[in-house]
């Protein structure tokens, strides 16, 4: 997880992939029942520390708005109410989102907000690894990739009608840590940093 990068003292890209997304992601949302403006506290989902910071950069720094950040208690959906929204992610969105009001989905506020991509993970080390192990790995990761068809004819099968897996799996995750992808996670790497000495 990106986020996890700004704790550590040292750290070195090992692979120019990724997940991330331009624009809109789905699967990375605040859910809420009245409008943005309107909401006073926010549940975090506990399963993504990047998601979570990614929420409360948006809410200090793009919207500008003071709201209270609340721990979840348990499944996350069900704790949005009145003016108190939830941050969601992963597959879950897909079974709940279409319960409420207002979905924002995050990654979509970040590049209205920045211009740029939202890396979510990346492949790093924690010391500087040999070019040979490096190139034989991204040679492994691309022969996955090769397999993209099949990932995906296997996860339709695998949820339920309805679901979008194939627009989210093709369409939704950029795999690409390109300039343009790279910048995007320094430029959320360095506001981070303001949001954890704050």
């Amino acid at each position: 997880p990106v986020a996890v990068l700004a704790g550590l003292p040292e750290y070195h890209i090992v692979s120019d992939t990724c997940i991330g997304a331009v624009g809109k992601v789905d699967s990375v949302v605040l859910l809420h029942e009245v409008p943005l403006h309107e909401i006073r506290q926010v549940v975090l989902d506990d399963q993504s520390r990047t998601s979570v910071k990614l929420c409360q950069l948006l809410f200090r720094d793009y919207w500008q708005q003071e709201v209270v950040f609340l721990p979840s208690q348990g499944d996350v959906h069900l704790q949005v109410k009145g003016h108190t929204a939830a941050v969601l992610i992963g597959d879950r969105v897909f079974d709940h989102a279409h319960k409420f009001r207002f979905v924002t989905d995050l990654s979509e506020a970040w590049q209205n907000w920045t211009g740029l991509p939202f890396v979510f993970a990346v492949w790093a080390s924690l010391k500087k690894l040999p070019n040979a192990f490096i190139e034989e790995f991204n040679e492994v990761i691309q022969q996955g990739f090769s397999h993209m068809e099949e990932v995906i004819s296997e996860a339709i099968e695998k949820y339920p009608i309805g679901y979008p897996v194939e627009i989210y799996l093709r369409n939704r995750i950029s795999y690409t840590l390109d300039a343009s992808a790279r910048k995007g996670m320094e430029t959320f790497l360095t506001k981070l940093g303001t949001l954890n000495s704050a």
